[in-house]
């Protein structure tokens, strides 16, 4: 498996169904590319470490870049 996600978008900024449907793929891309780091850039700081390693997404090999507003996110 390679390849990398560039945008997940829901309708609402709090979109808990895009969330999850991310999550579960970066969880997917771990399991199959363990020696990979992933990069999560975000304007909204909700991210929960034990919620996240409910859904086998491995905190330690998450780095998370908050950003100040969707332009410096881009």
């Amino acid at each position: 498996m390679q390849g990398a996600i560039h945008e997940i978008h829901g309708p609402e900024p709090a979109d808990g169904a895009a969330t999850g449907y991310l999550v579960h793929l970066l969880a997917r891309f771990q399991a199959a590319m363990p020696e990979r780091h992933i990069v999560w850039a975000t304007c909204r700081p909700e991210l929960f470490g034990p919620g996240l390693k409910a859904a086998s997404l491995e905190p330690k090999r998450l780095v998370v870049a908050h950003c100040h507003d969707y332009y410096e996110l881009l």
